[in-house]
């Protein structure tokens, strides 16, 4: 099928044209034309019939080539959790698509499914329709074990909203644990360990137990860990507390106010 831009003098000149999605009555043009060019299809009875094997292998294509070049893509996604009464719908139809390098805020009211989102890209849950392409891999082809490997701080690191501290281990042993989990050799991760704390400013406080620490400090250890391993990604539960918050409570008396 050629496509045939017409131009302001009614002239008629064959373009070439970068295709995306196509159904039976739309054809997505990435590449080519610009809205609100007038073009004229060489075979009409070709477009019809657009949306059967070729319509569909150029729409698998298109999706891989973007989602190839990026971190993260998201196609559709949609969940929806059934109880015995009641479906709910906490995602419909999400559309994203992140690059290596940059930082992305999910924000909205509670309840509009932030956290059901960050599951699915933590790879914690599972969409119930849509596509998740995680650095050019298609999630749901992925077997349990690299998954697994993915979540163990390879490719994902998580700073949870709670912490998530194991309370009976130490701050350089909660941010040593992810990393053992690797086969990774002692002298490596002590190295990784005090340069992530160095990082937040929490190697002093090595040998310290989560419950000997500041709300601000804990948030420090949770960063530290995530950051340990090297993950392509990092996902951020929701930032509503601030380091150093308590510090200042504590030698003020009260937290400081927000300027209106």
């Amino acid at each position: 099928m050629t496509i045939f831009k017409v131009s302001a003098n009614g002239e008629a000149h064959a373009v070439k044209v970068k295709l995306g999605r196509a159904s039976v009555s739309t054809i997505e043009v990435i590449e080519g034309l610009q809205p609100g060019d007038q073009v004229i299809l060489s075979d009409m009875s070709q477009f019809d019939a657009f949306e059967s094997s070729t319509a569909e292998r150029l729409t698998k294509e298109s999706l891989m080539n973007t989602s190839a070049q990026s971190l993260i893509h998201l196609d559709g996604v949609t969940k929806v959790f059934f109880t015995d009464e009641v479906e709910t719908h906490a995602l419909a139809g999400i559309h994203l698509e992140i690059k290596s390098g940059e930082y992305i805020a999910i924000a909205g009211p509670s309840g509009c499914g932030k956290s059901t989102l960050l599951s699915i890209l933590g790879l914690l849950d599972s969409p119930t329709e849509g596509r998740y392409v995680l650095n050019g891999k298609e999630v749901a082809d992925l077997p349990l074990s690299e998954r697994a490997r993915a979540c163990a701080n390879r490719e994902i690191g998580f700073i949870f909203q709670s912490f998530n501290l194991i309370g009976d281990l130490n701050v350089y042993e909660n941010v040593e644990l992810p990393l053992t989990y690797r086969g990774m050799k002692s002298t490596e991760r002590k190295e990784r360990v005090m340069a992530a704390l160095e990082k937040v400013g929490m190697a002093h406080r090595a040998k310290h137990l989560p419950s000997q620490l500041s709300g601000g400090q804990q948030q420090r250890v949770a960063v530290a860990r995530a950051v340990a391993g090297s993950p392509s990604i990092l996902l951020g539960g929701r930032a509503d507390r601030k380091p150093g918050l308590e510090e200042r409570r504590s030698r003020h008396g009260a937290a400081p106010r927000a300027a209106p």
